[in-house]
């Protein structure tokens, strides 16, 4: 003997009905939280790409036209560092950058749903 699976009497669904507006708020919401973090996490690389700055800058400066080559190879070492370094923060920022595409398309298409008059 098989068993059957119990149906429930369940009103469909039509599909001209949108979103419910609680679900519309809490993606808003969603939305408005990630921006706020990709916010956050932009400042603090820029905050950090701005000590890197500073310390190319001190880097740059401690070279003298009649180093040795000794000194040479040690400053050419530390500024590949501090560019490797400045590159995966750019890298990191440029991240953050496409987030906030990705979220203002998704904004864009929140607003045009709430535009259109179905």
């Amino acid at each position: 003997m098989t068993r059957t699976k119990p149906t429930f009497n369940r009103p469909a669904r039509r599909a001209s009905e949108g979103p419910s507006p609680g679900s519309v708020n809490e993606v808003a919401a969603a939305v408005s939280a990630e921006i706020s973090r990709c916010a956050m996490r932009a400042g603090d690389q820029a905050i950090l790409l701005q000590s890197i700055g500073e310390l190319a800058c001190e880097a740059t400066g401690e070279i003298f036209r009649d180093a040795s080559p000794k000194d040479l190879g040690k400053h050419s070492t530390t500024i590949r560092g501090i560019v490797t370094h400045a590159l995966a923060v750019l890298a990191a920022l440029q991240c953050e950058g496409g987030r906030l595409d990705a979220l203002a398309a998704l904004r864009q298409a929140g607003s045009l749903d709430e535009d259109d008059p179905i």
